[in-house]
């Protein structure tokens, strides 16, 4: 709750907003506190400087493995969303150090992620690499969640826009 009250005076105007979420950690509404966490970091109006990745690295990562985690990379996606390519790279490998916690979905989620940040990287060859290893993981697994599935085909249209039709 630290974080959330140095928050609040930092960022007054957004007071109400944190301290909706520092109620819902309270009373450990987990599900509750993903959705509400959404939708603060899709709201462009509540993005300041690096705040989504404070909010994430000082709030977050203390329940992380608490919440779904298919929604946790929902939520890093829209952090990483925040900053620069090179930073965003950084800041979804050390969320995927994790691997075994987040599980296959949810790897694979921010996996995608990495493939569109490497393709504008220009590091062509890294995407492909973990566009063919998703493939093969998508065969042999049978997501619970749709999102899997788009951000698989999103990742593949951005690889192909890059390098051409197969």
């Amino acid at each position: 709750m630290d974080f959330i009250n140095s928050q609040v005076s930092l960022y007054p105007d957004l007071a109400e907003e944190y301290a909706t979420l520092g109620e819902l950690h309270e009373k450990k509404l987990w599900h509750q506190l993903s959705l509400s966490l959404e939708t603060f970091l899709s709201n462009g109006r509540n993005i300041r400087g690096n705040n989504a990745q404070q909010l994430y690295d000082g709030f977050v990562r203390s329940f992380e493995a608490r919440l779904n985690q298919v929604k946790l990379a929902g939520l890093v996606t829209l952090v990483s969303k925040t900053l620069n390519d090179a930073n965003a790279l950084d800041f979804i490998n050390t969320v995927l150090a994790a691997r075994k916690r987040l599980g296959v979905e949810a790897s694979m989620c921010l996996d995608m992620d990495v493939v569109t940040i490497k393709l504008r990287l220009g590091d062509v060859e890294a995407a492909k690499g973990l566009l063919e290893s998703a493939k093969e993981q998508l065969s042999s697994i049978k997501p619970s969640e749709s999102v899997i599935f788009s951000k698989y085909y999103k990742a593949q249209t951005e690889y192909r826009k890059v390098v051409g039709p197969a």
